[in-house]
């Protein structure tokens, strides 16, 4: 059983000592560079990484520590080597485009794998000064409470769905657009805050349609402990780790979750 505690006490006071001399004097401080997928990330990115590495692995000696640069740059790295071992996957900074222009909606996610299994995901917004957390078989937690199950369904007219728009196909973005079957619609711009906000209902379902271990892995796991369901767009669940990008809908609510799987299928037969 993995002991989270000697984390869960350090990562927030770490990621704002790293954080402080940064956003005296950003972004001059920090380097953009664009990737080969045209994302952004930061030289502070990259430093964060490291520095989280290094914590990780003073902490917990016998796992391995991967940051999503890692992943990007080392084109050796394979599925199997998700499903073999134990590690931990790093997104030091999850809503670059926020961090770089001083938007306050980002955070740091790490997540826990084991035989290519998630056993642990931690977030922490250094924002709000929210710290999320869950262990398999034991739970979601916010700022160390645990999270209660949700009760009852939720009206797919009464919902708030946080959904990113720009990695939907095009049927669907305009069918979604066009029809609103939802009381409102967000879209924050960071995986991680979003699924963290799902766990506590601060939205009520999540669509996105494309993302990758790093972005998906912690919050899967919060979910599902939740007794929420997450899958694909067409409905397939998310059984088998993997460095390929997937879609997502996911829900607290298995009836709101299956009212939007029919949204979706009939989109997509327009």
């Amino acid at each position: 059983m993995i002991n989270l505690d000697p984390l869960l006490k350090t990562l927030p006071e770490y990621i704002h000592a790293a954080l402080n001399p940064f956003t005296q004097s950003r972004p001059a401080s920090s380097t953009i560079i664009t990737k080969e997928d045209a994302s952004k990330t930061t030289s502070f990115d990259l430093e964060l990484q490291e520095r989280l590495q290094e914590l990780l692995v003073r902490l917990f000696p016998s796992f391995s520590a991967w940051g999503e640069e890692s992943f990007i740059q080392n084109c050796k790295l394979e599925d199997q080597d998700i499903n073999q071992g134990i590690h931990w996957v790093i997104d030091p900074i999850d809503g670059t485009t926020n961090f770089i222009h001083n938007i306050p909606a980002f955070c740091t996610t790490l997540s826990l794998i084991s035989e290519g299994e998630v056993i642990a995901g931690v977030t922490y917004d250094p924002n709000r000064k929210e710290l999320f957390h869950a262990i398999k078989s034991q739970g979601a937690f916010f700022n160390h409470e645990k999270i209660p199950h949700k009760q009852g369904p939720v009206e797919l007219k009464e919902s708030i769905a946080s959904v990113d728009f720009k990695r939907l196909g095009t049927n669907l973005r305009s069918h979604i657009a066009q029809q609103q079957p939802y009381y409102s619609q967000r879209n924050f711009g960071s995986s991680g805050i979003e699924w963290s906000w799902l766990s506590i209902n601060r939205v009520d379902i999540y669509l996105h349609g494309s993302q990758s271990l790093w972005d998906y892995a912690g919050g899967l796991l919060a979910i599902r402990e939740l007794g929420g369901v997450a899958s694909d767009l067409n409905g397939n669940p998310i059984d088998k780790l993997s460095l390929e990008k997937t879609s997502i809908l996911a829900s607290q609510s298995a009836s709101l979750h299956q009212e939007w799987l029919k949204i979706i299928r009939t989109a997509n037969i327009k």
